[in-house]
């Protein structure tokens, strides 16, 4: 077996009061390899962030053994809350553990500027936290941490405060970060969204291509979100191009890379999205300026039973081979839709 970079025993932590006492852990153990990438999860408050305290000896134990095999390794410790100072800089902020730690010189001053320009707040290194964005706080909060080159890495659920959809892009920045970074250390990452998102098994390889799906390209999907932002490349510490304001909307998937799709829509502009922003679900938008007719059966001759104004969003329910209507619902009524008056289902496709 490799030696550990860390070994926990038998760790133990009692809390106590002026009358009572809480038994926070009890028995815990656990070794971490190098290059290993380990996450724990739990209920809040069943002592993950106690455990992530004692090991960078902010908390003191109450029993057992840490046991590290580099003598006093450098610890980064990134927090639930980004904790950047509100009256230093986002520079000034990235540089504060090297200060601390009497590492700062003109070689690490120029690291920390170098990983912010890299991704993404070059404009944004002598302003104030308070002019960035949740997301950009939490992103020059690891840049602070990753500065210090540590040996062990330590996530304590990093995007809990933030919104679904920055977490699940911060996450993704995250996981890109480390891995062009190639930083060979370890992590604990606590929360199931986080973990799920960042304890990814082709963080330890060089090349990881594990989060292309193999479907065939292009394919129809549709938009699984009221708000999804539209981006110019596949990472979230690209720009913004557009906002997507309509669920259920049909798009075209036209490439792949890692955990980004590029996307197609109704007007043919193109884009980069978060595959989790994205739904198998088919649908189609209506296309036809004015309104279309909704037939009782797959027929031009078939009884019109409703109309469908331009742009109005459906569920796909079917479309036979070759046929030029679908069956389509849209919520109160359902009917059959030529083809040609809507985008979402390619030519002669069969959906059954």
């Amino acid at each position: 077996m490799d030696n550990p970079c860390l070994e926990v025993k038998n760790l133990k932590k009692i809390y106590h009061d002026k009358t009572s006492e809480t038994l926070a852990l009890d028995n815990i153990n656990f070794t971490i390899k190098d290059k290993e990438y380990i996450s724990i999860i739990g209920p809040s408050g069943c002592g993950k962030s106690t455990i992530l305290g004692i090991i960078s000896n902010i908390i003191p134990k109450s029993g057992g053994k840490i046991i590290f095999k580099k003598e006093n390794p450098t610890i980064g410790y990134m927090l639930q809350e980004d904790s950047l100072f509100p009256w230093k800089t986002i520079l000034e902020n990235c540089l504060l553990g090297l200060e601390i730690t009497k590492r700062l010189n003109k070689k690490t001053k120029q690291r920390a500027i170098e990983l912010l320009t890299t991704y993404g707040l070059k404009d944004f290194m002598n302003k104030y936290p308070s002019s960035l964005s949740g997301g950009m706080r939490q992103r020059a909060s690891l840049i602070r941490t990753l500065v210090l080159d540590p040996d062990i890495l330590l996530l304590d659920e990093p995007f809990s405060a933030l919104d679904y959809q920055t977490r699940l892009t911060l996450s993704d920045e995250v996981y890109e970060i480390i891995k062009k970074e190639g930083i060979s250390m370890k992590a604990l990452f606590f929360s199931l969204l986080t973990a799920m998102m960042l304890a990814h098994p082709a963080l330890a390889q060089e090349t990881p291509d594990e989060s292309e799906s193999g479907l065939a390209l292009p394919r129809m999907v549709s938009l699984r979100s009221n708000l999804i932002n539209a981006r110019s490349g596949p990472g979230a510490r690209y720009p913004i191009e557009w906002v997507y304001m309509q669920k259920g909307a049909p798009v075209e998937i036209v490439a792949e890379f890692e955990l980004w799709r590029k996307i197609k829509d109704w007007q043919g502009s193109e884009s980069w999205v978060h595959k989790s922003m994205l739904s198998g679900r088919r649908s189609i938008k209506m296309s036809t300026p004015g309104e279309s007719n909704i037939y009782d059966k797959p027929d031009f001759t078939s009884p019109v039973i409703a109309k469908a104004e331009d742009e109005v969003i459906g569920s796909v329910k079917k479309c036979p081979a070759n046929s030029q209507f679908c069956l389509i619902n849209f919520g109160t009524v359902e009917g059959w839709v030529p083809r040609s008056n809507f985008y979402g289902v390619y030519p002669k496709e069969e959906i059954k």
